[in-house]
């Protein structure tokens, strides 16, 4: 049976008319660090005509959880208008919300930001505010490669990030039609599209980083006819390999998607 997702995602709701009915799922990933299973992650996202919304949950697990107490939330909520995602609200908490950051857009982009540390403090301050003002949050950089690998195949392209501390560039290269490995770890295996994914926070006025970090992650359709979600992640870090296996999906459409 599905664990019930934190609060903080079962309290998004789309504003959308009652027949535009979101397209959704939920899923639930184990992170293994080095061969150890080190994180539990759940998330669920929402597809509507109009409107977005993702939410998701990260919790140290196994013996990384003896030794450091560490979890994040973080949910987003956006409007669709013909091919672009205009996000709305972004919120994350971590540690218990000790460290949170909030960010609020009109028209997609960025109207103001707040947080503990208040994000003036953070080392961002050399990129300008109109950059982090074209700048997405991260969640909403993710429902956007969801929906372009649904209408278009492919995955490939580049997306500005900013979320209260970090302002970071995310290009993707699409490397073709490739099953997801099998693995006894995972719940799916098979038919997939191949993206390499790089993360940038070193460099983000278009000069590539030595140090940044880049990703394969296999996106399908767990549930036929649904959304494509990643189904499996894989990374080398200084630490060893990390992989990322989807453990568990359900369909969530219609569920949550309420009418404002």
């Amino acid at each position: 049976m599905p664990r019930t997702l934190p609060i903080a995602l079962l309290s998004l709701s789309l504003a959308i008319p009652a027949a535009a009915r979101a397209e959704g799922i939920a899923l639930r990933y184990d992170v293994y660090a080095g061969g150890t299973f080190a994180v539990a992650m759940e998330a669920e996202v929402q597809i509507a005509p109009t409107a977005y919304q993702l939410g998701a949950a990260l919790e140290l697990g196994g013996m990384y959880a003896l030794v450091h107490d560490w979890d994040l939330q973080a949910t987003v909520t956006g409007a669709i208008a013909g091919d672009a995602l205009l996000p709305i609200r972004f919120a994350k908490q971590q540690e218990g919300g000790e460290r949170w950051a909030e960010l609020d857009f009109a028209g997609g982009t960025l109207a103001s930001a707040r947080g503990n540390p208040p994000p003036e403090s953070e080392d961002n301050s050399a990129v300008p505010d109109a950059l982090k003002a074209a700048a997405v949050d991260p969640l909403t950089a993710i429902v956007d490669v969801l929906r372009q690998v649904a209408v278009t195949g492919a995955c490939a392209g580049e997306t500005i990030v900013y979320d209260g501390k970090e302002y970071f560039s995310i290009s993707r290269v699409d490397l073709g039609r490739a099953d997801a490995p099998q693995s006894r770890y995972g719940a799916y295996a098979g038919p997939a599209l191949l993206c390499r994914i790089t993360v940038d926070d070193d460099a983000p006025y278009g000069e590539v980083a030595d140090d940044a970090r880049t990703a394969e992650i296999w996106l399908a359709q767990p549930i036929a006819g649904s959304l494509y979600v990643p189904v499996r992640i894989e990374t080398e870090t200084k630490y060893g390999a990390v992989r990322v296996h989807l453990t568990d999906f359900w369909s969530v459409s219609g569920e949550t998607a309420g009418v404002q």
